[in-house]
């Protein structure tokens, strides 16, 4: 009965290596991590800060705290990605209820943000499978400290979406490993392509 068991499992190791062998074979896709050509992305986002996910106790300005949770005002996430440069930002910022969606590029994001990361990028992977996604990875260069200070830790952002400029994606997340994950199921967004 043990030899039985044995043959089996030599049966069973041997067809899972030849299997992975197989799958381990020459695939074009395995090179080439941005199947998309994604060169930059601009997406905006309403927060809803109850919706962050952390097992960590955020520090916030109480000002910032009142004109949140007393609805005198909303945050806004506004994601900037250039791959010529390896630069991701990302501004949380406050904004009058119902003000428009994107907010316009005049305004001085650097000025009007309690928060922020600016994120050294150095892999973009995207797919048109199996539907078309972005998903950006890297390291964090500077930011604010709301849960701690956020340098040196790795970072992950991702979305879907239709095409880059149909002014939609979808399914937006951010993630700062150790500190804080939030998702947005659809946000304004464009992003360009080589």
């Amino acid at each position: 009965m043990q030899g039985n068991w044995r043959g089996s499992f030599y049966v069973f190791l041997a067809v899972g290596l030849l299997f992975s062998l197989v799958s381990c074979g020459d695939d074009d896709h395995s090179t080439n991590t941005n199947q998309a050509g994604i060169t930059s992305f601009l997406i905006e986002h309403k927060v809803d800060v109850t919706s962050i996910q952390s097992t960590l106790t955020p520090h916030l300005d109480p000002a910032v705290l009142n004109a949140i949770f007393s609805g005198a005002k909303e945050v806004r996430s506004r994601i900037s990605f250039d791959r010529t440069t390896g630069a991701f930002t990302n501004h949380l910022f406050l904004v009058n209820p119902g003000a428009p969606l994107p907010t316009p590029a005049t305004v001085d994001f650097v000025q009007v943000r309690f928060a922020f990361i600016d994120v050294h990028i150095d892999t973009v992977y995207s797919s048109f499978q199996p539907n078309p996604a972005v998903m950006v990875v890297g390291v964090i260069l500077n930011g604010a400290n709301i849960y701690a200070p956020p340098a040196g830790g790795p970072y992950a952002f991702s979305f879907g979406y239709t095409t880059c400029t149909s002014g939609q994606v979808r399914d937006v997340v951010s993630l700062s490993a150790g500190l804080a994950l939030l998702y947005q199921g659809n946000a304004f967004g464009t992003c360009t392509t080589s």
